[in-house]
């Protein structure tokens, strides 16, 4: 089947076909069924010529590509016929052959076609070629919104470049905070750690484990100087080392062990 374009006419919610649920799903498959040219449709062992807005009607087949009773099938597409929508023209043990009364309005030759198959017809670009173009620059722009919010990061350099991202922190939202290289430099100056690096990648690792935990994108940046302030000062109280806390009794125990030994 030729794939392409049809026009959908806003007449159909004064025909109460947008109502009926069942109403709308026929008449769908019968505006995309429509032949927008004349050709030739193979149905069972024969070979039906049809005209542009024709379309073959089987009543077993339709409802079973639309997953809908038969009975009900059959009912709605004589209420298609009776509001004048479609006429049948072909008749046939085994189908039926209609035909859009008004398929001028819901397309023409170059509206049907693909775009490049439009100018085979009329001699022009097509109507909808604009309209596809404007659709593929507002898809490409929500995508870059959508990149833009995913990873939020801290302000640009001043020369307006791009800031080099060194490590991403995930977020509440399952948004990454991107911590920049500049950022890192100013973190640097005012807190003199060793391996700032090594910090960003084991606050990584914390909130990666701890997802409930994770801050948001206003509170990340305090989450982050809190972190490096804790091992700053940790490392200040124990001469470099990490503070580590003993159990009471293992403390006694030595306690013990060391009087015993000077006693000796």
């Amino acid at each position: 089947m030729q794939r392409g374009y049809v026009r959908l006419w806003r007449k159909i919610r004064d025909k109460a076909i947008l109502e009926d649920s069942t109403l709308c799903q026929v008449f769908l498959k019968a505006l995309l069924d429509a032949e927008f040219k004349r050709t030739q449709r193979k149905v069972g062992t024969k070979f039906v010529d049809l005209e542009p807005g024709e379309f073959v009607f089987g009543r077993t087949a339709w409802a079973r590509a639309l997953n809908v009773p038969e009975n009900q099938i059959r009912t709605r597409i004589k209420l298609l016929e009776r509001m004048g929508t479609i006429s049948a023209n072909k008749f046939a043990s085994t189908y039926t052959v209609y035909k859009f009364n008004n398929w001028s309005t819901y397309a023409t030759n170059g509206d049907t076609a693909h775009p490049q198959q439009s100018r085979e017809f009329t001699g022009k670009p097509s109507v909808s070629r604009p309209q596809v173009t404007t659709y593929e620059k507002e898809k490409k722009l929500r995508n870059k919104e959508k990149e833009d919010t995913h990873v939020s990061s801290c302000s640009k350099p001043p020369d307006g470049s791009e800031p080099k991202i060194i490590i991403t922190l995930p977020l509440n939202d399952g948004t990454e905070f991107a911590i920049t290289e500049e950022f890192a430099q100013e973190l640097g100056q005012l807190y003199p750690v060793q391996n700032l690096m090594q910090s960003f990648k084991a606050m990584r690792g914390w909130l990666i484990g701890n997802p409930a935990k994770r801050k948001t994108n206003r509170g990340i940046k305090r989450f982050i100087t809190g972190w490096i302030d804790r091992e700053l000062n940790g490392a200040t109280r124990n001469g470099g080392r990490k503070e580590t806390s003993m159990p009471r009794h293992t403390q006694n125990n030595q306690a013990v062990i060391h009087k015993l030994l000077k006693e000796d």
